[in-house]
């Protein structure tokens, strides 16, 4: 489910770009909820096949006692190519060894499709080009710059695009984006999809990442839809530019005032820690 929350003090965890920043444009707001089971319903996880990396690098960082987030924004970009690069090579050594990428071609384009996390589209873009770029790098082809910009258009445009619903209309809710870009992807080809191979990327800047891969489930389509997703995104509301720039400049206590007709029975905010537990407030 997704969820409107306002700010939060420095104590918390919760990063906003300030107004008239180059990030804000990118910002959302949400969460994902997920069940991890050993009969799942979405996705079937390979096991044990996973590529990861961590480096110690300050491209995003959230001062003490300041709610808007700080960015190098060109070296961020890096960071996450550099990420994406050497969990997508640890990922792919152990499924070889597994023998779960059977076929010919691009290692890469052996998944049916492959969602990363999303700070904004465009990222999804670059990070798909620095993957196809690995396979041919390592097997020693030549990068062509003319023909690879035609085969990974296309390759984006299949393998990605159909992940991104969601992505474009909801922004970058940080540590939930690949999960929102597998939710959108699944609401856009549960059925099209069913015990197909897919590869997904989880990225935080700081920066530490995971590739990893699994097998859409059976019931799959069913689950998605169970969620409602449209409905969710439907019952939002369009506030004006005014309006957003009022509610970012109120203090981290304010109360939340629903617009009138508006119930808030489902909406909360994090409003600090007591006794080593977070609080929430539903006023």
């Amino acid at each position: 489910m997704l969820r409107r929350h306002g700010g939060a003090d420095g104590r918390s965890d919760i990063a906003r770009y300030g107004v008239g920043t180059p990030g804000e444009p990118t910002q959302g707001a949400g969460a994902v909820a997920m069940v991890v089971a050993a009969d799942p319903g979405l996705v079937e996880l390979d096991v044990g096949i996973s590529g990861t990396s961590s480096t110690h690098v300050h491209d995003f960082w959230r001062p003490l006692g300041l709610r808007e987030a700080q960015v190098d924004g060109h070296y961020s970009v890096q960071c996450y190519l550099d990420a994406v690069a050497t969990a997508y090579r640890g990922w792919r050594r152990r499924a070889a060894v597994r023998d779960v990428i059977r076929g010919d071609g691009l290692v890469s384009e052996r998944l049916a499709r492959i969602c990363y996390h999303v700070p904004f589209c465009k990222m999804a873009r670059k990070a798909h080009l620095q993957v196809r770029r690995c396979d041919l790098d390592d097997a020693g082809a030549p990068w062509d710059v003319g023909a690879e910009e035609a085969r990974g258009a296309a390759a984006f445009r299949e393998q990605v695009e159909p992940s991104l619903g969601l992505c474009a209309r909801i922004g970058n809710i940080y540590t939930g984006s690949l999960y929102l870009g597998l939710a959108g992807l699944l609401h856009a080809q549960a059925h099209g999809l069913i015990g197909a191979r897919i590869g997904l990327f989880s990225y935080g800047s700081g920066c530490t990442s995971e590739f990893f891969s699994g097998v859409v489930a059976a019931r799959a389509a069913e689950q998605i839809a169970a969620a409602r997703l449209d409905e969710v995104l439907a019952a939002r509301e369009r506030i004006s530019i005014a309006e957003y720039e009022r509610i970012l400049a109120l203090p981290p206590t304010a109360p939340l005032v629903p617009r009138a007709g508006h119930a808030s029975d489902d909406q909360f905010r994090f409003v600090g820690v007591a006794d080593q537990r977070r609080q929430y407030s539903t006023r």
